[in-house]
């Protein structure tokens, strides 16, 4: 039992390792020097998709979406989007890595990441947020 429970780990730890890979293939691009009404709204539709499945929650507060701070886009392929964004009144911090399968629906949102963090936690986790 303990073999066959040890070998389950490795096939895990192997799968992790692979969708580590895969992520590292992709090629990311700023566009936080231009953010406009589009990055909101495909925000928008992941926070809807949140909601709606209660699947990726963070354990404290994501929305509602505040300034946006960094916005990233994969360069070919799929769209796949990285967003760090700021949760008003308190000052949480959320970072959001997914992709949009097909039509622009929150149906359609698919995460690799979505994580929070309290502003006052920002300095003890430096790189916490954007990895």
């Amino acid at each position: 039992m303990k073999l066959v429970l040890y070998f389950l780990y490795l096939f895990v730890m192997l799968c992790n390792r692979a969708q580590s890979f895969k992520k590292a293939n992709l090629i990311w691009l700023s566009e936080s020097h231009h953010i406009g009404p589009e990055h909101r709204e495909v925000l928008n539709l992941a926070i809807e998709n949140v909601r709606r499945t209660g699947k990726h929650k963070p354990d404290i507060p994501y929305e509602p979406v505040g300034r946006i701070r960094d916005v990233a886009k994969a360069a070919e392929g799929e769209n796949w989007y990285e967003i760090t964004y700021q949760v008003p009144p308190l000052g949480n911090y959320c970072f959001a890595r997914f992709n949009i399968k097909g039509a622009a629906s929150w149906e359609n949102v698919h995460f690799q990441d979505f994580r929070c963090l309290k502003k006052s936690d920002l300095g003890k986790h430096r790189y916490y947020i954007m990895p």
